[in-house]
């Protein structure tokens, strides 16, 4: 890190602690003093730091200095409390969002879809009205002009121009064939 822009952010860090201490007592404030002045007037260190010496620093100093006054952790306790809140309503948020996205989607779906459905509806309405009323409008036992017309043409058949004066013979005289 370049040794001028540690120097400011090392300033822009005091003045926010400084600005801070606004509603700290003056024994909490020496006490934060005169551990300032401490870490400012150790060496620096710029060779290459044995991590457990270190670490057993940090943890031994963290030791001695662990409780702390019943007003800053009620202070912490509040901020910590408010920033939860705040992040419960922005994923409430996001849900919300997510939630309105799908109902957008399914209702974009039923609407596009809607119009096909009629569609198929409405054909199956108008196939069956058609299949009843042409189906009870042929008598029973008729034939249709194309139906005749096949069975009378086809080779396969020959056997009804023999018999044809009988069939004409048994619808004379009403019997069924």
């Amino acid at each position: 890190m370049n040794k001028l822009n540690e120097d400011s952010f090392i300033k822009a860090i005091r003045m926010r602690l400084d600005e801070s201490l606004v509603d700290v007592d003056s024994v909490i404030t020496n006490r934060l003093d005169s551990m300032r002045q401490q870490a400012l007037s150790a060496p620096r260190l710029t060779e290459a730091v044995d991590n457990e010496a270190l670490i057993g620093s940090v943890l031994n100093t963290l030791d001695d200095h662990a409780a702390l006054p019943p007003a800053i952790e009620a202070r912490l306790d509040n901020i910590r409390r408010q920033a939860m809140a705040r992040l419960q309503k922005a994923d409430s948020r996001d849900k919300l969002a997510f939630f309105g996205q799908v109902q957008d989607f399914v209702q974009s779906w039923y609407r596009a879809n809607l119009a096909m459905a009629n569609m198929a509806a409405t054909a199956c309405v108008m196939v069956t009205v058609v299949s009843i009323f042409y189906v009870s409008s042929r008598q029973a036992g008729t034939l249709s002009l194309e139906e005749e017309i096949s069975l009378i043409a086809s080779a396969e058949d020959i056997e009804l121009y023999e018999n044809l004066d009988f069939y004409l013979w048994l619808e004379e005289n009403g019997l069924p064939n």
